[in-house]
């Protein structure tokens, strides 16, 4: 008797869990809903529902664009203080820095770039200087990522191109 009861047991737990699976949309049934009992008071036929052309976006992940990260030695980054670097690079490293939104990230990379022309005309060692252009040069060839990362990973336009969910 238990043999025959576990094979109906596992069908019926996998049926339950893979229901959540599927895509059902509760703006639709509640739609259908509404018109059913409309027409029921106004003694007609239901309207069926449009077809949706909503786009699915994909997920953000999908869409964030991988970015290299600069590394530099403590004793390089140090010299810098004078042109403002090492200070918005402490920033950036803080524990802060690390867990900032996209937009807070856009302004460092931006803020980066421009600090980054100051201090190559006021930095007077050579290999210091050919390190910052190494950086500057990697930083303007990611800049349009970081820009893409910033509008593709944000919840704001995610929510203006895709249909409201019904909780």
């Amino acid at each position: 008797m238990t043999l025959k009861v576990k094979p109906l047991l596992i069908a019926l737990f996998s049926l339950g869990t893979l229901q959540g699976c599927f895509d059902n949309d509760k703006a639709a049934g509640l739609f259908s809903d509404y018109s059913q009992r409309l027409a029921n008071v106004v003694e007609t036929e239901p309207v069926t529902p449009p077809e949706s052309n909503a786009i699915k976006l994909p997920r953000k992940r999908d869409l964030i664009l991988p970015i290299e990260d600069v590394r530099m030695g403590l004793l390089d980054a140090y010299e810098l203080r004078q042109c403002g670097l090492f200070q918005l690079i402490a920033d950036r490293n803080s524990i802060l820095g690390k867990v900032q939104d996209a937009f807070r990230q856009l302004n460092y990379e931006i803020a980066l770039l421009n600090t980054l022309e100051q201090c190559l005309d006021d930095v007077t060692s050579e290999s210091l200087t050919k390190e910052l252009a190494r950086i500057q040069t990697q930083k303007r060839a990611e800049i349009n990522k970081v820009y893409w990362n910033t509008f593709a990973g944000s919840d704001a336009w995610r929510s203006q191109l895709t249909r409201h969910q019904l909780t």
